[in-house]
């Protein structure tokens, strides 16, 4: 963690929170289009964006001043109830729809994620110590339920990932041997990193 605490490094860690977060903003936008038919397009992108930056300055505020701290109990208890609303919702929406169950999965594991991705990115800057400091790190992870949140976020983050990125391959990809070869390849890699992440969440 010591070698990691420098400006470049720090500089890099905010600036992948931006296309995570408008990431997570487009697939709520999604959401609202496809399931709550939301069509306002313009007025939806213009929010997601205006709020993706009010985000991003906020979480560089906290990231410029170190020592804040928050309550962990109190701040992942709110934000996994919200996260469950928005699963339940989402699920309730899609429960009765004729899509496939990947898509449906899809859908719910990313409106679980999207609270809980901005979460964890607010988080990690507003209670500096939580994803700097080495000890506070193994501390936190080391509670049985953040080892619950860690669980089933692997869990859903990389089903989601996986099926995003076959959707983006299948887009270019034409049917045949080398879609379903690289669909093999997209399931080879994220069952290999469920098994390391949740071995590291077991068993640290």
């Amino acid at each position: 963690m010591k070698l990691l605490h420098n400006f470049v490094f720090s500089f890099l860690e905010w600036a992948l929170a931006i296309p995570i977060i408008f990431h997570s903003l487009n697939g709520g936008r999604l959401l609202l289009y496809e399931l709550f038919h939301v069509r306002k397009e313009e007025t939806v992108i213009r929010s997601m964006i205006a709020i993706g930056l009010i985000y991003i300055v906020i979480v560089g505020f906290f990231f410029i001043e170190e020592g804040q701290q928050v309550s962990v109990a109190l701040f992942w208890s709110i934000t996994v109830a919200i996260s469950l609303i928005a699963f339940l919702a989402v699920l309730y929406k899609i429960s009765r729809t004729g899509n496939s169950i990947l898509w449906k999965l899809q859908r719910v594991t990313g409106a679980f994620m999207l609270p809980m991705l901005l979460g964890h990115m607010l988080y990690m800057h507003l209670s500096y110590l939580t994803g700097h400091d080495s000890k506070t790190i193994l501390l936190r992870i080391q509670n049985p339920f953040i080892k619950g949140i860690d669980f089933v976020f692997i869990i859903f983050l990389l089903f989601h990932a996986g099926y995003g990125v076959f959707s983006v391959i299948a887009d270019y990809v034409k049917p045949g041997l080398l879609l379903k070869s690289l669909a093999f390849l997209v399931i080879v890699v994220m069952v290999m990193s469920a098994f390391l992440g949740i071995g590291i969440v077991v068993f640290l």
